[in-house]
């Protein structure tokens, strides 16, 4: 490189940094140079306008800190836009909880920037530490926006609400749910006014009031007034329920199923088909619980719109009340017969060490017993005896043999089975039977009777 052509980029580099160095200065007057004007330190009033003031501080925020004054300036005009709840509003004549409430005035509290619309930048100042943003929204402008947008919601919502009536018409409970529950929604920013709409009715008022009548009338119907289960039906049944709304079926409506099952409410989550049938199958209900009842009821949860606020919507449908039928379910437990043959080495036993233990288990569920076979629902047949097992250091050893079955009233074997080499070991063979009898008896009430149980259950 030349020497000239050094020296004049040399020139060009000094020539550059000076002009920086003049410029940074000439910055920092101008900001310096500019008065604090007096809506900073004194908020300016003024019956035709809402005003928002944002401030944010350059060294907290040396990168966002406009951002964050124009945010907080925002924020500061949606305060100021105060929301007075009208005595015939939604909010107050509906009663609903006061979640839904809270709710609002949360949504209303925390309105969103983009949502204001007409506002103007009156100011801004900044020194070297902050910033300051001065924004105002003329009351006039914001009311014929407000009532712009708040027309076009109520006519969504009156076409949700035209739309709506129309399914409840034709039974479609689930459709006609959710076109009022969106219908309501569209509203919601609204819902603190008097929202009247061209035929005098008030609209929000009238999409909760029709869907809450809706779900509390649907309609469950049985061919029985009750629910019988017995040896007959072998404790099981399938009932067929039907669900109308208005007269007409209510297809494809979600509902829940619940009945004591012993251990739990046993709860079922169904569908009606076309027709508004469901049929339910009653299986392991408690047979013990008197009071058992089958109900039915519209399945609130499956009927959600899945794209609205969960919250919001339970919150809304806490004072609804879902129309449900109980049905009582009444068992006729079985009557038990015993056919019992117990031997000791061939010997009859003066009581029925195998009998009697399924005996007192039966009679703790609620069994009866009868001494005529023909009389019985069931019959079961106990046919024992013990052999010798020999001898061994002074001992003795008997086996018992036990043979068991399960009859049902019709003749047919419904269980049968045998329990060999069950071992008694006493001092004698009549001693050792005994003590073979002893273990026996608490495999027939722990095992052989649950087998029994679960066959006739």
């Amino acid at each position: 490189m030349s020497k000239l052509v050094r020296h004049i980029t040399l020139l060009a580099f000094i020539i550059m940094i000076l002009a920086t160095a003049c410029k940074g200065p000439k910055n920092i007057e101008s900001v310096a140079a500019k008065p604090k004007p007096e809506w900073v330190n004194d908020r300016p009033l003024n019956s035709s306008y809402y005003i928002g003031i944002g401030s944010a501080s350059k060294k907290v925020e040396p990168l966002e800190y406009a951002t964050v004054a124009k945010k907080n300036a925002m924020n500061d005009l949606a305060s100021e836009i105060r929301v007075t709840v009208k005595s015939e509003s939604f909010l107050n004549t509906m009663q609903v909880n006061n979640y839904v409430q809270e709710e609002f005035n949360s949504t209303i509290s925390t309105l969103a920037n983009e949502e204001l619309e007409g506002f103007e930048i009156i100011d801004v100042w900044e020194n070297g530490d902050d910033y300051w943003i001065y924004y105002r929204l003329s009351k006039s402008t914001h009311a014929h926006i407000k009532a712009e947008k708040k027309q076009k919601a109520m006519q969504s919502a009156h076409d949700f609400l035209l739309k709506a009536q129309d399914a409840r018409a034709n039974g479609n409970v689930p459709s006609a749910y959710d076109l009022y529950m969106h219908g309501l929604f569209d509203m919601k920013d609204y819902w603190n006014d008097v929202n009247v709409w061209e035929d005098g009715t008030y609209l929000d008022n009238t999409l909760y009031k029709e869907m809450r009548e809706m779900v509390s009338n649907v309609r469950f119907e049985t061919a029985d007034n009750e629910i019988l289960l017995n040896p007959n039906n072998s404790f099981k049944k399938e009932v067929k329920i039907s669900a109308t709304s208005g007269g007409k079926a209510a297809a494809n409506l979600p509902i829940s199923i619940t009945f004591d099952n012993g251990k739990f409410r046993n709860v079922q989550f169904l569908s009606t088909d076309q027709q508004g049938n469901v049929v339910v199958r009653i299986a392991d209900a408690n047979l013990k619980n008197t009071a058992n009842v089958l109900t039915v009821q519209v399945d609130l949860d499956k009927l959600r719109p899945s794209d609205l606020d969960r919250k919001l919507v339970d919150g809304l449908m806490e004072s609804v009340n879902a129309n449900r039928k109980s049905i009582p379910i009444r068992a006729t437990l079985p009557v038990v017969a015993f056919k019992v043959s117990e031997k000791n080495f061939d010997q009859t036993l003066a009581s029925q060490r195998l009998a009697d233990p399924l005996r007192k288990v039966f009679s703790d569920e609620g069994f009866t017993f009868s001494e005529n076979v023909s009389k019985a629902d069931y019959v079961i047949t106990i046919d024992a005896n013990t052999r010798e097992g020999g001898t061994s250091s002074g001992f003795h050893v008997a086996y018992l043999d036990v043979n068991w079955s399960l009859t049902a009233k019709s003749g047919s074997v419904l269980l049968q089975n045998s329990e060999s080499n069950i071992k008694g070991l006493q001092l004698n063979f009549e001693a050792a039977g005994l003590d073979a009898y002893r273990k026996g008896s608490l495999q027939m009430e722990k095992e052989v009777s649950k087998k029994i149980l679960d066959a006739i259950f």
